[in-house]
């Protein structure tokens, strides 16, 4: 293969001495391996096709499909939709939530194909606007938000310090 046994050894053995990162992640980060032999590797292992987020341009329906909430929390990059069958790039193929969460919440059959970090980062950014930490925090703030009621002043006047209440459920 790519790597020694001992190389592997070395990774696993830096994994449990506190750092919690994958194996292929600290592979990568010693040098031993790129990100694209990882996902070559993972991909033949799990029989999920490459492809090249460069040159394919999503269905619009795929798109529509997801949230940008789901596809930046996820990872993710929705590639098509036809027969109830949702394909999406994802760039680890190795977390079945990512399954899981998109059957649930789609109520689809899902399918995967593998793609690089970054050119899932880039296409997310291209089809679903920024993609920066104020996104997260932002969308954290509103489903604390979601979890809780607002009552506001009836006929509509704007609210003064005193009139807002907020209640949890």
């Amino acid at each position: 293969g790519l790597i020694s046994r001992d190389e592997v050894e070395a990774a696993l053995d830096t994994q449990t001495s506190g750092k919690r990162k994958r194996v292929g992640e600290l592979l990568i980060e010693k040098g031993l391996i790129s990100e694209e032999q990882l996902l070559v590797a993972l991909s033949a292992k799990f029989r999920m096709p490459v492809v090249d987020l460069q040159t394919i341009t999503p269905a619009p329906a795929a798109l529509d499909a997801l949230t940008k909430n789901m596809v930046m929390q996820l990872k993710v990059l929705p590639v098509s939709l036809e027969n109830s069958c949702l394909t999406v790039a994802t760039s680890d193929p190795t977390d079945p939530t990512i399954g899981d969460n998109l059957r649930f919440f789609t109520n689809l059959s899902i399918e995967f194909v593998a793609a690089p970090a970054k050119e899932i980062r880039d296409a997310l950014e291209k089809y679903y606007g920024e993609t920066g930490e104020e996104d997260g925090q932002i969308a954290n703030l509103l489903g604390e938000l979601s979890n809780e009621q607002i009552d506001v002043d009836e006929d509509g006047d704007e609210v003064g310090d005193g009139e807002l209440t907020v209640e949890g459920r």
